[in-house]
């Protein structure tokens, strides 16, 4: 019996790797498709069947930056891990600098993008360098007493800022504590372990509403992630096998209820009412320490490169 549950895992991997490689090519195939599109598609579905909250919250992101119409098109995407909103702009569409304080992240390779190893908190450039910041999952995984300081930075460099990440509130429109909990019951129970990630935000806590909102006051609202469709595909897309399964099912059953409340996750927006009235964005001022065009600030981040490979 050992012997069998050892091929089978051997096959999952197969599997798996066969996938991911089809996953790759998806991305340079979808380059022709419109990006303004946040809908999950069955290409998707068959390509990407669990990454699923990780699809919709970045071209949700990314249309919401389109709809700006930056000018010029600059975005600081900060908190990037591998790759960021730069594996959803068609190349040309934005010129983009990716931020993050883990060098090993930037392994990615694409065009266009500036890469700088920085804390969130301490952002290298001046004041309104770029016409907008993203800002995707991250503050849920910065401790409570440094958040307010990131979230300080980016509305300080950036015209517009738009940022998601998992929430509660007081009036249960928005339930992310307890579907992690209700997540993380269920991880332990099935493979005897915590997943890393949603442990993370139970230690350092999930931000609410008004925590964000006492900082950022004018900022746009837009709920994602319906609690009980992103516990079902979650669970799904942990299961060996199983877990291709996960695409399709969310795509013929689960999608037309994932816009209604309660929410796990938000998409906040700030700033986009000033970029259409003033159209005219801060200069962005070619310097040597950074050879495209982002002006940094007189901190010292590290840069490594521009990439000019895909």
């Amino acid at each position: 019996m050992a012997r069998f549950g050892s091929w089978l895992n051997r096959i999952a991997m197969e599997i798996d790797s066969k996938i991911y490689r089809l996953s790759s090519l998806h991305w340079y195939i979808s380059r022709l498709s419109d990006r303004r599109s946040t809908d999950y598609s069955l290409w998707d579905a068959l390509l990407n069947p669990f990454s699923i909250d990780w699809l919709n919250r970045y071209r949700r992101v990314v249309a919401k930056i389109t709809e700006c119409e930056l000018d010029p098109q600059m975005v600081l995407d900060v908190g990037s891990g591998g790759g960021g909103i730069a594996r959803f702009v068609c190349g040309g569409s934005f010129g983009i600098v990716v931020v993050d304080v883990r060098r090993e992240v930037f392994s990615f390779r694409t065009r266009s993008v500036e890469r700088i190893i920085a804390d969130s908190g301490f952002l290298p450039f001046r004041d309104r360098s770029f016409g907008a910041a993203t800002c995707v999952d991250l503050i849920e995984h910065i401790p409570r007493d440094s958040r307010n300081k990131c979230l300080q930075e980016i509305v300080r460099v950036a015209n517009i800022v738009v940022m998601t990440f998992p929430t509660t509130s007081r009036d249960g429109l928005y339930r992310a504590k307890e579907y992690d909990a209700m997540f993380q019951q269920w991880h332990m129970e099935t493979f005897g372990r915590e997943d890393e990630a949603t442990a993370e935000h139970m230690r350092l806590g999930i931000p609410s509403i008004d925590e964000v909102r006492r900082l950022i006051p004018c900022m746009s609202i837009t709920g994602i992630h319906n609690c009980d469709v992103w516990y079902r595909h979650m669970k799904l897309g942990k299961l060996p096998l199983i877990r291709y399964f996960t695409g399709i099912l969310y795509y013929a059953l689960w999608k037309k209820y994932d816009n209604r409340p309660p929410f796990w996750g938000v998409v906040i927006c700030y700033g986009t009412h000033h970029a259409h009235r003033r159209r005219k964005f801060a200069k962005v001022v070619t310097e040597e320490v950074l050879p495209s065009r982002t002006r940094l600030h007189r901190r010292n981040p590290q840069s490594i490169g521009n990439s000019r490979h895909l």
